[in-house]
């Protein structure tokens, strides 16, 4: 009867994780991509050992997968909902491993009802879908190594799986800080750390890592400069403000009440692997508190993003799993609530932007649904290849600009160009890495803005050209309610100057 009771959260864990994946599949070629989506894809058009934002993974599996099957949003995306199969297996495997399989389909379910798991790392290309899985993998294969007290192929695997999350963000550096970490608290692990083994794996994961650095050392150390000061930032001041809006927002990507109780499965874990050494709770706290603390910490001096911290949340909804599994506390009716609601908001995200179900509100207006962001690129596009078109013949070559790199990128993926399309900022992007505008001078230009970003090309960009005319404006809607503008412009006479 034992037996048939794990086999049965077995099949439940797969059946999730199987139903899940089809279902994101049905999806991800029905909307339009998200800004960063298409920034990532006119990377993965112009392949590097590295790039301004971030390491070079993300590029290289769109690449991959557009390759077989041609630039459209599905294959853009499906890498995404590969990489969170193995995010989601391997976080199961290794919640079974610290305890039974039951705690592996807690595990499962947390991570398919977190929106910031289940959206927008499942179904979004961005560099936390590569990272996430290496994450998990470095997890497991550090866990492996550790049960067999000598060398093993397990430290291989684990400095393997530490290189390829060097390659997708530079947040996998809290991998090995938080390895260590863990081997300086255990007194049942802390021998290895006079021992080769974590350093071979750190040397595997170095080595594997050089691209992002060769990269780095050919362009000034451009990305680690811009991502120090991203991460951080020049202001060190305390914040409240900046702090609880950190935490806001970070509920609503975790899920409300998954999130409280996934933060008190930390501190317990913190308790019971510190205080009583049970060494399934220190593993989990090590690799979830430095993650956590860290951004949160930051958080409260400097602006982030609230999905920074999430990986941090593999290992605490694990804890909370082996919590709720082990100790059975009287939490069941908080544990029922938090799933129902985050199965709600994981729902959510994707019915917006496919059905647009949410009225529109004074507070919730068109403008604040992050859904819309998604929508309007292929009748813009279809625009400006029309006006291309005509100014080639009549006026001669002509290029594409925009004031933001993340238009620029998006025209260029639904006009299918990923050259000719130029971004002429003050900040720097990965458009300043590739081609010089100046080599430009004398041709003609279309530039592309929005409602968000909406600038005067003429008072921005008017001692850079001989002439700017505007278009009629392209106005977007979605059920009768308009949800944004485009804005069109031609330009004569490149000058060739510095922008």
């Amino acid at each position: 009867m034992m037996t048939k009771n794990k086999d049965r959260y077995f099949y439940y864990s797969w059946l999730i994780i199987i139903l899940s994946a089809v279902s994101r599949l049905l999806m991800i070629g029905k909307v339009g991509l998200g800004d960063d989506e298409a920034h990532y894809w006119m990377w993965s058009k112009n392949l590097d050992w590295s790039y301004f934002d971030h390491p070079p993974m993300v590029a290289w599996v769109i690449a991959f997968f557009t390759a077989i099957g041609g630039d459209h949003e599905f294959f853009v995306r499906v890498g995404a909902v590969l990489l969170f199969l193995i995010t989601s297996w391997g976080a199961y495997f290794l919640a079974a491993a610290l305890k039974d399989q039951k705690t592996g389909f807690f595990t499962v379910v947390f991570l398919n009802i977190s929106p910031v798991f289940s959206f927008l790392g499942s179904v979004l290309m961005v560099p936390d879908g590569p990272l996430a899985a290496a994450w998990v993998l470095f997890l497991i294969f550090f866990y492996k190594a550790l049960q067999i007290p000598h060398f093993n192929k397990y430290w291989v695997l684990t400095g393997i799986a530490l290189g390829i999350g060097a390659l997708s963000k530079y947040n996998a550096v809290l991998l090995p800080i938080s390895a260590f970490l863990y081997l300086l608290l255990s007194k049942q692990n802390r021998f290895w750390v006079l021992r080769k083994e974590p350093y071979i794996a750190l040397g595997i994961g170095v080595i594997l890592s050089l691209p992002v650095v060769y990269w780095n050392a050919q362009n000034h150390w451009a990305s680690f400069g811009f991502q120090l000061n991203h991460g951080i930032g020049e202001d060190h001041s305390f914040s409240s403000q900046l702090f609880f809006q950190i935490l806001g927002a970070q509920i609503g990507y975790i899920s409300p009440i998954l999130f409280f109780l996934a933060w008190i499965a930390v501190i317990l874990s913190g308790i019971k692997g510190i205080k009583y050494q049970d060494e399934r709770y220190l593993f989990l706290f090590c690799f979830a508190a430095p993650t956590l603390f860290l951004f949160n910490g930051i958080g409260a001096f400097h602006k982030i993003l609230p999905h920074w911290p999430a990986l941090g949340f593999i290992t605490a909804f694990i804890a909370l799993a082996l919590w709720i599994v082990e100790d059975r506390p009287k939490i069941k009716l908080w544990v029922a609530s938090a799933v129902l609601l985050g199965i709600s908001l994981t729902l959510l995200v994707p019915i917006q932007a496919l059905f647009m179900v949410l009225p529109y509100t004074k507070s919730f207006t068109a403008k604040v649904d992050p859904t819309n962001d998604l929508y309007g690129w292929p009748e813009a596009a279809s625009r400006v290849n029309f006006l291309q078109a005509k100014m080639n013949s009549k006026e001669g070559p002509t290029f594409i600009y925009s004031n933001k790199f993340l238009i620029a990128d998006q025209i260029g993926f639904y006009t299918g160009k990923s050259r000719g399309v130029y971004c002429f900022n003050e900040d720097k992007s990965q458009y300043d890495f590739w081609d010089d505008p100046g080599s430009l001078k004398g041709q003609n230009a279309i530039f592309v803005t929005d409602n968000r970003y909406q600038v005067d090309p003429v008072e921005k960009f008017g001692k850079n050209f001989e002439k700017i005319e505007k278009e009629a404006p392209i106005d977007i809607y979605r059920k009768g309610v308009l949800i944004r503008t485009f804005y069109l412009y031609r330009c004569y006479g490149f000058k060739g100057i510095k922008i």
